[in-house]
């Protein structure tokens, strides 16, 4: 299948409560959201306060942390963080046994 610039913008934007329920999911601080990004507290801050959104490769990490959030993690930091960790087993087991 052929990608246009349109599937592309359209498959890597993020809204702020987005990229709020993203960090909120993971259980953590905009501050430890944005040292595991590896990207500014305040960049974090905008993107969830609407005044910027990620683009780029920024927009790409966080669909990747979103949808692979293992992948991206051993990717930026060569191994999964034990916090991390903890809260990934959390969500899969929550996907795994989902409410009847």
């Amino acid at each position: 299948m052929a990608y246009n610039s349109y599937m592309v913008s359209t498959v890597l934007h993020f809204t702020a409560t987005q990229i709020q329920a993203l960090r909120a999911r993971m259980r953590l601080s905009q501050h430890d959201f944005a040292r595991m990004l590896r990207v500014s507290a305040k960049t974090v801050q905008n993107w969830e306060q609407g005044r910027r959104a990620p683009t780029g490769p920024a927009a790409a990490l966080l669909r990747v942390m979103d949808r692979e959030p293992r992948a991206a993690l051993r990717a930026l930091h060569g191994f999964i963080p034990k916090v991390a960790a903890d809260l990934i087993a959390v969500q899969e087991e929550a996907e795994d046994n989902p409410d009847p």
